[in-house]
């Protein structure tokens, strides 16, 4: 089949992310990819490996009439089997082409934002979300998902119960523990004998940085040492004076390395001994929990989004702003890391196994081929 994507933009976040995983591995179709804003990371990489992209410099949140002129263009020119578009401004714009249009090719949505109703505060984005909503009744042939938590988010604002969950898929050879590798970067980075926390997010108040603040804090207070946090994202360095000084505020700057937005982690989770994630809201399937496991790395991660579903039978998760259970946590994989306990490595391994039989890159793309038979 030739699959035709629409998606808002390629820059590097979770959906593009997923988008570019599926396209490139799944050799079993042909893919044809239309961003709406810009080329960004992925769309670069994309051109690179042969994938036909187009960009069309939509602005933010915008119609533009002669971009629907050129996407029916490119409809018409590559007569697509399936139109799978990406987000709700790409739900938007391909749902006035088939209507304006009158095409007859079977479309998918793929809905992925969870932040509903929580910090949307966008005028234009809620507009776009209604009138989706009102849409889903008459033009997706299914609405895709990564998680049910972001199912049941669409399904109490009004979508059209015609969800189907594919959970995002990992490349697990990609995604792979390298004793080598991480011997040379923890020496590179002087973390031989060092605890190392990591923390992969963005500057977000979403992402809850200074609870993590406060829970190591905590660490230092009650006299425990030869631990390192490695905080990793978008605005995550020294230029951002904010963050810098929150850390001390709260005299944990000899505990802090700051190393910035990466396009390649999977080298970085090499050196993490353990990967915290305490988002207070808006995760769906969250790519950070599943690639530390795939990594071995363990995981202590809040209850939001999908994460009890990612986490079960591995650890458990703990209730949103629960400082004290957090800190218990984080206490015993630090004293399992310097009894010479082999406790934290079994947990990775058993992490990494969920990962190869739930989530891999092959069974995600099974499960997109299956629905587009529809």
């Amino acid at each position: 089949m030739k699959i035709l994507h629409i998606i808002t933009g390629l820059n590097n976040a979770g959906a593009e992310g997923v988008l570019y995983r599926l396209v490139l591995n799944d050799k079993r179709n042909k893919h044809i990819v239309i961003s709406l804003i810009d080329l960004g990371y992925f769309g670069s990489n994309l051109i690179n490996n042969q994938v036909e992209v187009h960009e069309l410099n939509f602005k933010k949140y915008s119609i533009n009439i002669f971009g629907l002129l050129k996407i029916n263009k490119i409809i018409k020119e590559s007569n697509p089997d399936i139109i799978q578009s990406w987000m709700y401004h790409s739900d938007l714009v391909i749902s006035i082409i088939k209507i304006f249009f009158r095409i007859k090719i079977p479309i998918f949505w793929n809905v992925r934002n969870s932040n509903i109703p929580f910090k949307i505060t966008n005028l234009k984005l809620i507009i776009i979300i209604r009138i989706c909503s009102i849409l889903s009744y008459f033009i997706p042939a299914k609405i895709i998902s990564c998680a049910k938590s972001i199912q049941k988010v669409h399904l109490n604002i009004g979508y059209k119960n015609n969800f189907t969950i594919i959970p995002n898929g990992y490349d697990t050879e990609l995604f792979k523990f390298s004793y080598k590798k991480r011997n040379t970067l923890r020496k590179f980075l002087k973390l031989d004998k060092i605890f190392t926390i990591g923390m992969v997010a963005r500057w977000h108040p979403q992402k809850n940085h200074i609870f993590l603040l406060e829970l190591l804090n905590k660490l230092k207070k009650n006299k425990i040492k030869k631990w390192k946090v490695v905080f990793i994202g978008k605005n995550m360095d020294l230029n951002n004076q904010k963050f810098n000084n929150l850390i001390k505020k709260y005299n944990i700057s000899d505990h802090c390395l700051l190393l910035g937005e990466r396009y390649n982690l999977k080298n970085l989770y090499n050196i993490f001994d353990i990967s915290i994630c305490c988002s207070l809201y808006g995760e769906g399937f969250q790519n950070i929990i599943a690639e530390s496991m795939s990594m071995e790395v363990p995981v202590i991660s809040f209850d939001v989004g999908d994460a009890k579903n990612i986490l079960k039978d591995i650890e458990v998760t703990v209730p949103i702003g629960n400082k004290d259970q957090m800190y218990n946590l984080l206490l015993n994989y630090y004293k399992n890391f310097f009894n010479n306990s082999l406790i934290n490595d079994s947990i990775g391994q058993k992490a990494r196994n969920k990962i190869i039989l739930k989530y891999s890159i092959s069974k995600m793309i099974m499960n997109y081929n299956n629905i587009w038979k529809i």
